[in-house]
C-alpha cells in the first residue's frame, strides 16, 4: 500500500515540477538524513525496514550534533536532522531552517557508565573511587548532548573538577566509545543504546552502570524537517513510519524511552 502512495506522489511531482529530475535520480527517489552519531545504527534498522516497505533510498550522515547543525547552517544539502537534544533542531527552527511543525521528540536517551576491566566495582561511587583507571572518556560537552549530559552527572556526584585531569573528550559519542573499547581509556560515560548493541558481541566486556535519570537532564532528542529539502512529502512520511509501534518497539529494544505518539502538522 505504501509504494503505492509512493508512486503516486512521484507521479504527482512529474506533472508539479518540471525540473522533477532532481528530486527523483535514476536509481529512484533517495531521501538525505543527518543524525547523531548515538543513533545512527538504530536508524539503519529503521531505514532498512523504510527501504524495504517504500523503495525509498536513505542516505545516512553521522556525527555530533554541534558539528551536524554546523553544516545544515552553512548549507548542507539534508533533508532531515535525527539530533541527540532540543537545543540544535530549537537553533534550526529559530533560524527558519525547518519546517514549521516538524519538531518532535523521537527519543530519550539513557547514559550508562562502561569500566570494562573494572569488574569488581559494585557501584559508581565505588568505581571512581577505588577502581582503577587513567582516563575517563565522555563526549565533547561543547559538541554532544550526551558530553552534557555526563558533566552534569560528574558535577552531580562532586567529581567534576576532581577528575578533570583523567578525563578526555571525544567528538562524539562513537568516538567516545572507541576511546574505551581501545584501551586508551579504562570508563567510559556513553549510551545506553551502545551497551545494547555489544550484547551482539560475546568478545565486548559489557560490565556497566546504568546512571540514575536524576543525576542529569533528560537527554531528548528531537528529529526536524528541513525547510531547504525538495523531498519534504517523503521526509514527512518517513518521520511518520518511525513512530508505528513497530518502530517504536525496535527503538526502545535500541536502548532508548520512546515519547508519547504525536500526530505530525507538518505546515
Amino acid at each position: 500500500m505504501r509504494k503505492i502512495i509512493i508512486t503516486a506522489l512521484l507521479f504527482a511531482l512529474l506533472i508539479s515540477y518540471p525540473i522533477w529530475q532532481t528530486y527523483v535520480s535514476s536509481k529512484g527517489p533517495e531521501l538525505s538524513v543527518a543524525v547523531a552519531s548515538n543513533f545512527l545504527s538504530t536508524l539503519e534498522a529503521l531505514t532498512k525496514n523504510f527501504e524495504k516497505e517504500t523503495g525509498v533510498k536513505v542516505r545516512l550522515s553521522s556525527g555530533s550534533s554541534g558539528k551536524l547543525t554546523t553544516q545544515i547552517i552553512q548549507g548542507a544539502p539534508y533533508d532531515m536532522f535525527f539530533s541527540a537534544d532540543v537545543v540544535h533542531p530549537k537553533k534550526l527552527e529559530e533560524s527558519r531552517l525547518t519546517i514549521k511543525g516538524s519538531r518532535l521528540t523521537y527519543a530519550i536517551g539513557q547514559l550508562v557508565v562502561w569500566a570494562p576491566n573494572n569488574t569488581y566495582a559494585t557501584s559508581v561511587e565505588n568505581l571512581f573511587t577505588n577502581g582503577n583507571y587513567d582516563f575517563i572518556a565522555i563526549a565533547n560537552p561543547d559538541l554532544a548532548p550526551y558530553g552534557v549530559a555526563a558533566q552534569e552527572f560528574l558535577q552531580h556526584l562532586n567529581l567534576w573538577g576532581r577528575l578533570s585531569n583523567k578525563i578526555i573528550k571525544g567528538e562524539n559519542i562513537n568516538q567516545t566509545f572507541q576511546f574505551v573499547k581501545s584501551g586508551n581509556a579504562q570508563i567510559g560515560i556513553i549510551a545506553f543504546s551502545q551497551v545494547k548493541q555489544m550484547n551482539a558481541d560475546p568478545q565486548d566486556n559489557i560490565h556497566f552502570f546504568i546512571v540514575d535519570t536524576s543525576l542529569y537532564n533528560p537527554i531528548e532528542q528531537q528529529v526536524v524537517l528541513l525547510s531547504g529539502s525538495k523531498k519534504k512529502a517523503l521526509a514527512k512520511m518517513f518521520l511518520s513510519f518511525i513512530q508505528e509501534d513497530n518502530n517504536r518497539k525496535l527503538i526502545e529494544n535500541s536502548g532508548y524511552i520512546t515519547p508519547h505518539k504525536r500526530i505530525i502538522q507538518v505546515h
